[in-house]
């Protein structure tokens, strides 16, 4: 049975968008495509330059990697993962998730973390609820594919995030994952140009939590500015 908690984060991660809030997530979309096809119309090799063009965006919203040069070693290794994956054009699953954190953290282990983890002073889920609320989150990932690609990488950056279920390296295993289905439908992945752009997370204990429509936002112009880097042109008429 899940706790108060688990039930609250659940009830949060999968609020509806208001009348007003799906037509700006359309605009938004709308606008990505835009770069998406201008960017096409270039002919240019998106998926071979596009992570290693935008390496030092992420060096810069990334405290890990720019203070531990082993953190940095293990994020080169987890890009290569992904870039088998993309050869293969992968479907992913909670085993390759679980198998790309462990590249990130080097942990000694693999798995979702044993022990109560606290981010701001907050707990997260329990580790006895973390199996149940991540086949929740993959079940739910599943069901986003009708929501279009784009949506469905938010999904993975967003729960993620929010049910903290590894030791270490939560946000960056949601990013390269978010990354993997943005890059494997033909659209540039995340670029940070702050630390509080990179922080999307739920929290139904903390006054100022982020709602699922406030998190695809800001996950949207994390996009936006990539395709602002890579041609900044890209989406103009």
């Amino acid at each position: 049975m899940k706790s108060n908690y688990a039930q609250q984060l659940l009830v949060l991660l999968t609020q509806d968008a208001s009348l007003d809030e799906i037509r700006e997530e359309k605009f938004l979309i709308s606008q990505i495509k835009e770069h998406q096809s201008a960017l096409a119309a270039r002919q240019e090799p998106i998926i071979d330059t596009a992570l290693r063009r935008l390496s030092s965006c992420r060096l810069c919203a990334s405290s890990s990697l720019r203070r531990c040069p082993q953190s940095l070693t293990q994020w080169h290794k987890a890009q290569k993962l992904l870039e088998s994956w993309l050869k293969h054009d992968k479907n992913i699953n909670l085993e390759d998730i679980i198998k790309l954190n462990f590249l990130l953290s080097a942990s000694p282990k693999a798995g979702f973390r044993t022990t109560n983890i606290y981010t701001s002073m907050v707990k997260h889920v329990d580790p006895g609820e973390l199996e149940a609320m991540m086949d929740y989150f993959f079940a739910f990932f599943q069901k986003s594919k009708s929501k279009g690609s784009l949506y469905q990488a938010f999904v993975c950056r967003y729960w993620i995030c929010s049910i903290h279920p590894f030791a270490d390296a939560n946000g960056r295993t949601s990013q390269l994952v978010a990354d993997y289905i943005l890059l494997q439908n033909n659209m540039l992945p995340q670029a940070y140009f702050s630390l509080l752009e990179a922080l999307i997370i739920a929290d139904p204990l903390k006054k100022s939590y982020m709602t699922p429509h406030q998190a695809f936002k800001k996950f949207a112009q994390t996009i936006i500015n990539a395709y602002l880097i890579i041609a900044p042109s890209a989406g103009e008429k």
